[in-house]
């Protein structure tokens, strides 16, 4: 475990196997932490890969940040990752809003990215979203969440976790941050050359997920591209982690 500095703020990093040929960096979702790929997936990949794992800004282990949550920016966080610890091209793993910031990374930068996996992640622009992105998000919405990953995964939260978590992820509420975000980025991808994406992209959706249908119309418009789904839902990585990591390997081993 160690800690970079990242335009002034620390930001927790982990990296597994730093021999490794080729590297793949995994980025998680909003309100989840690196420890999502950390048990499971993340030592598969290892065995035969540098991995590196990180926090986003205000998550897990990283520094709070009173500012910056939305694609744009995080996708700029990822680039600073990776100019800080030298690396000129990765295979990137995005899950959910981690894989929203990965793509717009690779639309924007694809000579910094050699293969693109996507798990759960959405479009802002789709219907599915659109009142989200539009409206924003509230805290008690962040709370109803949370009772529906715990129905979802069967991890039991007690009341206790569930206020830790809640106040842990706070200030992304305080003066509507991350609904600010949301709006902002609502229609970044209406124009987004996304069918001249040049990377390999591997899509992984659950079959009871809402987005499974981004995943179908990302797989029609990425000539370069394959669909999976598995039994699950938006929480694959907590459901799935084997299915996951046994797509992803042989995926970043292709030359």
């Amino acid at each position: 475990m160690s800690y970079l500095n990242i335009k002034g703020k620390k930001v927790h990093v982990i990296e597994l196997n730093p021999r490794g040929e080729k590297t793949i960096i995994m980025i998680h979702g909003l309100f989840t932490n690196l420890s999502v790929y950390l048990y499971v997936a993340a030592p598969i990949l290892a065995k035969s890969h540098r991995v590196i794992l990180y926090d986003l800004r205000s998550h897990g282990l990283s520094e709070r940040r009173d500012e910056g949550y939305t694609i744009e920016i995080l996708a700029d966080d990822l680039l600073a990752l990776m100019d800080a610890m030298k690396i000129e091209r990765a295979g990137f793993v995005g899950y959910s809003y981690g894989g929203t910031v990965s793509l717009y990374t690779a639309l924007l930068h694809p000579e910094r990215v050699e293969r693109l996996a996507l798990i759960e992640t959405p479009l802002l622009n789709e219907r599915l979203n659109g009142r989200l992105f539009s409206e924003g998000i509230e805290a008690s919405m962040f709370a109803e969440g949370l009772k529906g990953y715990s129905r979802s995964t069967g991890i039991r939260l007690s009341s206790a976790r569930m206020a830790a978590i809640e106040a842990r992820y706070s200030c992304l509420f305080e003066n509507d941050l991350l609904s600010n975000a949301f709006k902002s980025d609502a229609n970044l991808f209406d124009s987004a050359p996304i069918e001249r994406l040049p990377v390999p992209v591997l899509l992984l959706y659950g079959k009871r997920s809402e987005h499974r249908f981004t995943g179908q119309a990302l797989e029609r418009r990425i000539a370069r591209s394959k669909l999976y789904v598995a039994r699950g839902d938006h929480n694959l990585p907590v459901q799935r982690p084997r299915w996951l990591a046994h797509r992803l390997k042989p995926f970043f081993r292709q030359r």
